[in-house]
């Protein structure tokens, strides 16, 4: 689309303040990357990772809310020993019409990232190239669910179960891996992030072909 950034932020209705955000590197909600998509005649694709896997096209606008885009990355979560988490772009966004998907997770869409699986230690539940988003919101701790724990330069995932005492349990769903004790003030640390050896990432709400 021609005209720079004032036309493009006039024909999607975006300030032209946030669009020049945006273009420095600012996250925008999907909501947001949809309207400049749809005003620069680029698919959603295009307009995240720079390519175009000609997988679909974009919804159109009267759809748009039936239809949840979420960003995937390239990071992979270690259901095991492990995995380097590195900061990148995402390579590529996950359409998935809402029907599919449970109130909750369409509530948290605008905080949604794609991720994949790698590793046993949570089958049944995971498997190894299983497809999940992460809800990023760190509000509080749901009790027994499956968490993304950022350690130095990797990602895992486990399930986390909270004492009485404030201890948090972290478990595999694959029996075959110990369970591991965190005390509460160690769980504080987790939670609050900052210059924490391991932070919370966000929960798993979604995996391909059910709720986590």
């Amino acid at each position: 689309m021609g005209g720079g950034n004032l036309k493009v932020a006039a024909a999607s209705g975006v300030p032209l303040g946030s669009l020049n955000n945006y273009l420095a590197g600012r996250e925008m909600k999907a909501s947001t990357a949809f309207r400049i998509a749809r005003a620069c005649g680029v698919s959603l694709e295009w307009l995240v990772t720079g390519a175009d896997s000609g997988t679909g096209p974009v919804p159109d606008a009267a759809q748009f809310d039936e239809y949840l885009v979420v960003p995937r990355y390239d990071d992979e979560l270690a259901a095991g020993s492990g995995s380097v988490a590195t900061d990148q772009a995402p390579v590529e966004v996950i359409g998935v019409g809402r029907s599919l998907l449970p109130q909750s997770v369409w509530a948290a869409r605008d905080r949604l990232v794609a991720l994949t699986v790698r590793g046993d230690s949570m089958e049944p539940t995971l498997s190894n190239g299983d497809l999940v988003f992460v809800d990023r919101a760190r509000e509080r701790l749901v009790s027994g669910a499956i968490y993304v724990i950022r350690a130095g330069e990797q990602l895992l995932v486990k399930r986390l179960e909270q004492r009485i005492d404030g201890d948090l349990v972290v478990t595999s769903d694959n029996k075959r891996y110990s369970e591991q004790v965190v005390s509460a003030e160690q769980a504080r640390q987790l939670w609050n992030g900052g210059n924490a050896p391991a932070t919370i990432v966000g929960r798993i709400v979604w995996r391909s072909g059910a709720t986590a």
